[in-house]
């Protein structure tokens, strides 16, 4: 069957929908959290408490993820979710209370779970049947927009109208968007596209099914890599002010790895498609093990290793968002790929729950976040070890994918 044009306006709503659940509600939160601890007297400690408790309920909706969408389905189940999203922030902007802070942070979970990469993945997937890896890639750069415009506008906006009405700034733009995305979107193509959307991807018939042994080191491979992209992610705005760094510089830091972050999701998807899984996973493997490397010198490094740090890690990051239903897609069995995306988005969502408090507790009992992001070097080179040699003996061959496609 042809593809059908309007895949295209469905790409740009799965990168509106990164946007907010992804872009908004994680990448660029941190920006927040200097000021919540200036403005609302928060600790380190209760500052990763937000995360955590987002962490919480976004792992849970993770594991429902797959029956909400069947009953829902899913123009209904992201316009609720993005709901959720919206009245997160309206919290946070009405309330001080750490109580009710944290209540916005497990209903931004819920926006995060269910409105961000599982649905985004599916859809991308039934629209796309080939170079469907470019088009998640392009669709997860939503989250890099975020992260390129939210950082100096909110730190400004911050310093001229306060906290508490940020927050709610936040909470109308994402409602603005959220309306016409959820008007676009349209659940499948045709009749013949929606029986397919959990078919095996291209080329499984080709290769083995995965051992048990295999299938846990991927396991232990994506929840390590939670920690990265969630939690390691989150503190780098504390990692650089408490490092002294003035707040408006880390701003203007976390802007520019906004671009690095759209330029890394695209071309991950790209190399994907046309080098294989293999390459692509192991070589933004390296560039994140050296981004996390870099960032253990946030104190007293010269700007040009900071660039290059952020380089790395900019680029590197893109194994937290493409990568996973990529992985789905090259290891799933017939029928079962919303299944194992599903596995895979709770264990990465599991990952950044258990580690989001470590950074905070770790600064208050050190003084320096620095130590955590040694860890998280270490963690990084262990996820790389974990994965890239179940795809060097499994997953299907860069010659034999770019034929299928």
């Amino acid at each position: 069957m042809k593809p059908s044009p309007y895949r295209y306006v469905i790409c740009a709503c799965g990168t509106a929908l990164i946007f907010i659940s992804v872009g908004l509600l994680s990448n660029a939160f941190p920006i927040y959290f200097p000021f919540i601890m200036e403005i609302r007297g928060f600790s380190n400690t209760q500052v990763s408490l937000l995360t955590t408790m987002r962490s919480i309920t976004a792992l849970l909706s993770m594991f429902v993820s797959d029956r909400y969408y069947d009953r829902l389905n899913l123009k209904k189940g992201i316009a609720l979710a993005l709901c959720a999203s919206v009245l997160s922030y309206v919290i946070y902007g009405c309330s001080s209370a750490p109580s009710l802070c944290y209540l916005a942070a497990l209903i931004s979970g819920l926006g995060y779970g269910l409105g961000g990469m599982i649905p985004a993945s599916v859809l991308i997937r039934r629209w796309f049947p080939a170079h469907t890896a470019t088009a998640m890639g392009i669709a997860a750069s939503g989250s890099g927009i975020a992260s390129i415009l939210c950082p100096v506008l909110i730190t400004s906006m911050i310093r001229r109208f306060g906290l508490s009405a940020v927050f709610l700034a936040e909470a109308g733009l994402m409602a603005a968007c959220a309306l016409p995305l959820v008007l676009l979107i349209k659940n499948e193509p045709a009749q013949q596209a929606a029986a397919q959307t959990n078919a095996s991807p291209e080329g499984a018939s080709s290769r083995r099914e995965l051992t048990r042994t295999e299938h846990l080191r991927v396991i232990l491979g994506v929840f390590l890599i939670g920690t990265l992209g969630l939690t390691s992610f989150s503190g780098l705005s504390l990692l650089y002010t408490t490092s002294g760094w003035p707040v408006e510089s880390v701003s203007f830091m976390l802007s520019f790895l906004g671009f690095v972050l759209i330029a890394g999701k695209c071309l991950m998807g790209w190399l994907s498609d046309r080098l294989g899984s293999f390459a692509a996973i192991t070589v933004f493997g390296v560039f994140l093990s050296l981004g996390q490397l870099m960032c253990c010198f946030a104190g007293n490094a010269p700007m040009p290793l900071i660039v290059s740090g952020l380089i790395f890690l900019g680029t590197g990051l893109a194994l937290s968002t493409v990568a996973l239903p990529v992985i789905a897609a090259d290891f799933c069995s017939a029928g079962r790929y919303t299944t194992l995306l599903k596995t895979y988005q709770v264990t990465y969502a599991l990952g950044g729950l258990i580690s989001s408090a470590f950074p905070g507790m770790t600064a208050d009992i050190t003084g320096s976040y620095l130590p955590a992001y040694a860890l998280f070097f270490l963690l990084c080179v262990l996820s790389v070890l974990m994965i890239a040699p179940v795809y060097k003996k499994t997953a299907v061959q860069p010659k034999l994918r770019r034929s299928l496609m």
